[in-house]
């Protein structure tokens, strides 16, 4: 489900109301703003929870997710005009009526605007990872993470890990969110800043409920600090850091082996450089 092209789980759980359902898919990774032709051709997910009626399903996704409430669908039509057409006893709904006036609370007109009716191409270019629904996955992933009571990782100085195990909090406390937010980095092309969170992240998860530092849950977070470092371009990164902690992971006890090949690409970029 979250991989897959053609698969919207979260629009089909705020169609259902099942909110929580919805956060644990956004949690791992799963695209809220995912939508297909299979979902009433390439409907919006807030349009589908909408003419459902599921207001918390709307409030989730356009408050917490960063669902832009002016949306239009493929014929033009706003969150309300949706509404209407497409569910015609809405007004009988109590569900539908308070989606309408959250809506409507959001400036949302209730208009149809054929002459800026999308096409498919547009329509998925502006909804599977064009620059702003990428700049609302981070929006939405950074305020979890500020909810979590955490920040990201200011410092530029990348030779600081005793302050980083000393400060580190248990993982399960804001692990999720931080990953998030370095998922979201790394889509936007921001690669030495992603690899820098996933940094800090490797270390939260090596002091997660354990008494030392072989904790699994550390390759995977180390695979894609790797690999974001790796297109970071930045030379002296590279040679310092990164191949440092290349290294490091390869020494681990129980690594993976695509740790070993993490290492071996390192270092043909460096002869390359």
């Amino acid at each position: 489900m979250l991989t897959r092209s053609d698969s919207t789980p979260v629009a089909w759980a705020c169609y259902t109301n099942k909110i929580e359902l919805a956060k644990m898919l956004v949690n791992h990774g799963a695209d809220s703003h995912a939508t297909t032709e299979v979902m009433f051709n390439y409907k919006p997910a807030s349009f589908l929870a909408g003419e459902n009626g599921q207001l918390l399903a709307v409030k989730y996704l356009v408050e917490e997710c960063g669902h832009d409430s002016q949306e239009r669908d493929m014929d033009g039509q706003d969150m309300r005009a949706s509404l209407r057409i497409n569910n015609k006893v809405w007004a009988s709904v109590a569900g539908c009526v308070a989606v309408d006036e959250y809506a409507k609370s959001k400036g949302v007109d209730g208009e149809i605007d054929r002459r800026n009716g999308k096409t498919k191409t547009t329509f998925l270019r502006n909804t599977n990872g064009n620059q702003q629904a990428l700049e609302n996955k981070l929006a939405a992933a950074l305020k979890k993470l500020e909810i979590a009571g955490e920040k990201e990782e200011e410092s530029d100085d990348d030779d600081n890990d005793n302050d980083r195990e000393e400060d580190a909090k248990p993982a399960g406390e804001y692990l999720n969110e931080l990953l998030a937010v370095a998922d979201a980095r790394y889509e936007l092309g921001q690669y030495a800043k992603s690899g820098s969170i996933y940094y800090s992240a490797y270390y939260a998860a090596m002091h997660h409920n354990s008494t030392c530092i072989n904790n699994p849950a550390i390759f995977p977070i180390a695979h894609k600090m790797t690999l974001a470092w790796s297109k970071s371009d930045d030379e002296h990164l590279i040679k310092h850091t990164h191949h440092g902690m290349a290294q490091q992971n390869c020494m681990m006890p129980g690594h993976p082996p695509y740790i070993r090949e993490d290492l071996k690409e390192v270092e043909k970029i460096m002869k390359k450089n």
